[in-house]
């Protein structure tokens, strides 16, 4: 069965890191409007504005599970990828409010890092990019989650950094 481009997802498995990078303090030598890109080589990330991993270490979010969703549909620029990343959050939980709001009203590449080492890029178009949490309280438990979306005209491209 063939499903058209508006229900179309794709789910990038084995991802262990999720990276947040300025637009305005990054290089990408690929522009955004360019559609469907294959693959990037020499691409220049500035310090990161927020580091989400799965394994424990200094100056990161530890998660427990990192999900990267990509929905296609069509438009009238041609087809426009939206990408959904989330995040439940296990270690670092008091610092997510401080990071949301210095990201707030700021773009960001979002850089994914698979379990095989593998980088992809979702190459954001100007002014497509937020960044939430969200909070659930219980009787004996609290769950922190942050969820990141962005647009771009390509999918999830592969890319080496330089």
């Amino acid at each position: 069965m063939k499903l058209p481009d508006s229900c179309r997802e794709l789910f990038l498995d084995g991802v262990t890191d999720a990276y947040f990078y300025a637009v305005r303090e990054s290089s990408v030598p690929i522009p955004f409007s360019i559609p469907m890109i294959l693959q990037i080589t020499g691409c220049h990330f500035a310090g990161e504005a927020l580091h989400v991993a799965l394994s424990e270490g200094d100056n990161y979010i530890i998660s427990d599970s990192i999900t990267a969703k990509q929905t296609s549909s069509e438009g009238g620029n041609g087809t426009i990828f939206k990408f959904e990343i989330t995040a439940n959050i296990s270690d670092g939980k008091a610092n997510i409010p401080e990071i949301i709001k210095k990201m707030h009203g700021k773009d960001y590449y979002i850089v994914l890092r698979k379990q095989d080492d593998t980088i992809y890029l979702c190459h954001t178009l100007p002014g497509t990019f937020s960044i939430t949490d969200s909070v659930t309280a219980q009787k004996d438990a609290e769950t922190r989650s942050i969820t990141a979306i962005c647009q771009a005209m390509s999918e999830f491209i592969p890319i080496t950094i330089a």
